[in-house]
């Protein structure tokens, strides 16, 4: 019988969750290079930070979800500010009888059929 003690399992969670932000971090400089270069190594870590913590206080937890919604904050803002449809995509967000998946996918796709795949915004963490 195998045993997994607590600390191990909370180990392996964190283990996994640092993996992915590496994924995330690679993910930003692939596709939005501009951004990965403007915002700098501190501006990348607290975007990925700022993904994570939203995504696990609105039970976002789905890997593509979370890239999702990284695009988003780089697209529209990390609270959409500069969106007309902000007030719409918060509401979306903190819908909980829909799953995480479901909600971001909604933004995703109604915030850029508005915008005909424009982008917004220019992502500004920290003063970049």
């Amino acid at each position: 019988m195998l045993s997994v003690r607590l600390e191990q399992l909370e180990a392996l969670q964190k283990d996994t969750l640092k993996m992915f932000a590496y994924r995330l971090f690679d993910h930003i400089e692939s596709e939005y290079p501009e951004d990965f270069e403007k915002l700098g190594t501190d501006g990348r870590w607290e975007l990925i930070n700022t993904v994570l913590r939203t995504g696990k206080r609105l039970d976002i937890l789905g890997r593509g979800s979370l890239v999702t919604l990284t695009e988003l904050m780089l697209e529209f803002g990390i609270q959409f500010e500069l969106s007309p449809d902000r007030s719409w995509a918060e509401a979306m967000l903190e819908h909980r009888r829909l799953p995480g998946a479901v909600r971001v996918q909604a933004i995703a796709g109604f915030l850029r059929s508005r915008t005909d795949g424009r982008r917004i915004n220019k992502i500004a963490v920290n003063g970049h």
